[in-house]
């Protein structure tokens, strides 16, 4: 009896002991999870660098955004999506430019040169304080912008949610930012946030982001409206941004190219760079970015564009 009483008290102290150790685990475990959930700042090694940012910018005085890893993880990967596209379609169509004035007689769209005192550092130093702009947007609106972004670094959508976002992305952005666009050039707007974008009657590659900083703004928040539609993975933002930011360069190059050299021609209803080149150098109509539909459906094609593509058919 009493042998068999030791060996109970020695069973019950032992699991009351293992129960112990499971608890004090479980409590760590939790407490790790919500100190990581209330600071926002995460432990996976890929994201060593966005952690250091939140650390550096984790300020009273800053949006708490700030201090967040994932909300770095989200802006670097979009910034490095969009700039990386834009620096590299401005020196491909450079190139492209440099190459066809070399060794051929292709023509650009207007025959007139743009602006000499338009370059390279101009468009860039614009760009970078256009993007400062933005991101300050971004963390100020990042408590709602997380709620529609799917950020899970260990879930990668298939192929075919890749093409269906960025395509409907594009086409739905198109739709918009012909409406605000439109809106833009009346006349109580124009002067104040438009008119420094179309400074550049002949446009070139690098005046493809020339803007203030309000229709900067602006700009990324129409481009956004496809993917936080459908709340999409950051992964397939980061691609979409990247094809947006192409295509706005592109229409901006000042020459129409093949397929191979101009990607969007592959895209029903697209106008291609002509389209637009009109609508700076004329400043009637075509208020579409890409694709020529909704200016042909709601009556704003530019009058000079029209006869030209008229011109072109019956020749």
């Amino acid at each position: 009896m009493n042998t068999g009483g030791c060996c109970f008290f020695f069973f019950k102290q032992k699991t009351a002991y293992e129960m112990l150790r499971s608890l004090v685990g479980s409590e760590m475990c939790i407490r790790d999870r919500v100190s990581t959930q209330s600071t926002g700042k995460s432990h996976h090694p890929d994201m060593a660098t966005s952690a250091a940012i939140a650390d550096t910018l984790a300020m009273p005085l800053l949006p708490a955004s700030l201090g967040e890893a994932e909300f770095w993880d989200f802006a670097l990967s979009i910034g490095a999506s969009s700039l990386y596209s834009y620096m590299f379609a401005m020196a491909w169509f450079t190139l492209v430019e440099a190459v066809l004035k070399r060794y051929t007689d292709h023509q650009p769209i207007q025959t007139k040169p743009p602006r000499a005192s338009f370059t390279w550092g101009v468009a860039l130093l614009n760009l970078l304080l256009n993007v400062l702009a933005t991101l300050a947007v971004m963390a100020l609106c990042w408590p709602w912008l997380r709620t529609r972004i799917d950020m899970d670094p260990h879930r990668t959508p298939p192929v075919h949610v890749f093409l269906f976002t960025i395509l409907f992305s594009l086409y739905l952005d198109d739709f918009v930012f012909y409406w605000v666009h439109r809106a833009l050039h009346l006349p109580a707007i124009y002067p104040y946030i438009h008119k420094k974008h179309h400074t550049n009657f002949i446009v070139r590659a690098p005046a493809a982001y020339y803007m203030t900083a309000t229709e900067f703004v602006m700009d990324a928040a129409v481009a956004f409206t496809g993917p936080l539609l459908v709340r999409s993975h950051v992964s397939v933002i980061s691609v979409y941004m990247f094809v947006w930011s192409w295509q706005s360069v592109e229409a901006h190059c000042g020459y129409e190219l093949p397929w191979w050299a101009q990607p969007s021609h592959l895209l029903p209803f697209s106008g291609g760079p002509t389209f637009h080149d009109f609508h700076h150098s004329r400043n009637d109509g075509n208020y579409a970015a890409l694709f020529e539909w909704t200016d042909r459906v709601f009556g704003t094609v530019s009058k000079h564009y029209a006869a030209q593509t008229q011109q072109v058919k019956q020749s």
